[in-house]
């Protein structure tokens, strides 16, 4: 007989899990996503626009 090849032996005792890795994948594939969405909104600064700043006027307790 024929020996399997190398690197396709299956250990023993332990079953490939494909349902397990597919959550696993999406929900890294989510946070990387979100992460990098969340990043460049963070960096353009477009959604983020800061109020007009107020005309400086000399304070009452200056005078």
């Amino acid at each position: 007989m024929s020996e399997p090849l190398e690197g396709f032996q299956r250990m023993p005792g332990r079953r490939p899990r494909p349902v397990a890795q597919g959550i696993a994948a999406m929900v890294a594939a989510v946070a990387v996503l979100g992460g990098g969405l969340l990043a460049s909104r963070l960096l353009s600064g477009e959604d983020d626009p800061k109020p007009p700043a107020p005309s400086p006027s000399p304070s009452k307790s200056a005078a």
